[in-house]
């Protein structure tokens, strides 16, 4: 065979391969994963039940450390015998990787919504190796002495040059009015009359893990291994769709997807969000970001956007009590809906000060948000044309 026609078979396998994952999606997930529903692909048949028996201890476990821990005597009950599991398969690929999202319920779903309980585990299958990146419940519910609220967990898998990057578990905490599991959002934690949720996300660095490791590693909400570098961002309370929680939830920011916003709820129309522990890989020294709602012209006219941002510096004083150093201030361009970069020398924080008003809705909006570090580069997606 010539060399010719083995560069042409070699392009046609690599278009057949990704054909499946280039029309992946899971509309079912739409409301529960509204950043990565179109990413994943039900898997059926006998590959789904390979993956079930070849992850069966990840499983069980992930169900033995959760049941008891978070989700006994509050709706969902797995305590039964393992035959009323409902589990249904998701894969996803990224490069040479692929990462299986295992959704378990008590009982059988077709379309995944507000108040379904469940619970998804990832796990990446690594070479030989199948390592659970994530494991959380999607709607649990927290007892009196917290609201009480309800929690909404994803996870996302952030990929950058056809690599997997980094690890993003997300959560929104929104009040409810009632408990336990037919619960409804409250108006007692209501903004400007409409419902407001708690959010944070933990960012796990994957660039070289999983050489050396096995699948009893842990990465995940609850789930910490101390020796993974991570980073705990915490933002602003958000904007709640009452049939999509985690629609405007910080997540959003980070998911390469300019269609896609955070939204915040707060008073002033401000936003802040910190970045905990991101001295693991240096400082702040870039940022880049898409302003606004950038889905479209109309929604990005409608909503507020970002006039002017900030970072802080602090220094331990002598008596070990940090000394907090307000930044300079940074000017946004209005009407760009591509990405916009600058120098940005900051410990953890950034800080919305200013923003350009709305035509029609009152909610800051931030679609896209990107950090660069001397030691990590960008913490989420390369951007290009620096």
């Amino acid at each position: 065979m010539n060399k010719s026609k083995k560069q042409k078979i070699a392009i046609l396998m690599i278009i057949l391969s990704s054909t499946h994952f280039l029309f992946a999606e899971a509309p079912e997930l739409r409301n529960v994963m509204p950043n990565s529903w179109q990413k994943v692909e039900r898997v059926t048949g006998e590959e789904e039940q390979r993956v079930i028996a070849e992850c069966d201890s990840n499983i069980r476990e992930i169900i033995g450390m959760m049941n008891p821990m978070y989700y006994s005597g509050v709706g969902m009950d797995l305590t039964t015998e393992e035959n009323n599991w409902h589990i249904k398969v998701y894969d996803q690929q990224i490069g040479a990787d692929i990462f299986y999202r295992i959704f378990i319920t008590d009982r059988e779903v077709e379309n995944y919504d507000t108040r379904q309980q469940h619970i998804e585990i990832a796990i990446w299958y690594k070479g030989e190796n199948r390592i659970t990146l994530g494991a959380g419940m999607y709607y649990y519910l927290l007892g009196e002495q917290y609201g009480p609220r309800a929690s909404h967990i994803c996870i996302e898998i952030i990929e950058s040059s056809g690599k997997v990057k980094a690890v993003l578990i997300s959560e929104v905490l929104v009040q409810t009015d009632d408990y336990p599991v037919n619960s409804r959002f409250a108006g007692r934690y209501m903004t400007n009359g409409e419902p407001t949720g708690d959010v944070h996300c933990y960012y796990y660095a994957l660039n070289d893990y999983g050489e050396n490791n096995t699948y009893h590693d842990y990465l995940g909400h609850g789930l910490i291994t101390p020796d993974i570098p991570y980073i705990f961002i915490e933002g602003s309370p958000c904007l709640v769709d009452a049939n999509s929680p985690l629609r405007y939830g910080l997540q959003s920011a980070f998911d390469g997807n300019p269609a896609t916003s955070y939204v915040e709820n707060t008073e002033d129309d401000l936003m802040w969000l910190q970045f905990v522990g991101i001295s693991k890989f240096g400082n702040m020294d870039k940022i880049a970001l898409i302003n606004g709602y950038a889905q479209n012209e109309n929604l990005y006219r409608s909503n507020n956007r970002i006039r002017e941002i900030q970072g802080k510096w602090y220094e331990a004083s002598a008596d070990n009590i940090a000394v907090y150093t307000d930044c300079k201030r940074i000017a946004v361009n209005d009407f760009n809906m591509n990405y916009q970069l600058f120098d940005f020398h900051s410990r953890q924080d950034f800080i919305i000060t200013d923003i350009y008003k709305g035509e029609k809705y009152n909610d800051t909006c931030l679609a896209e948000l990107n950090i660069s570090t001397p030691e990590q580069g960008w913490l989420f997606k390369e951007i290009e044309n620096e």
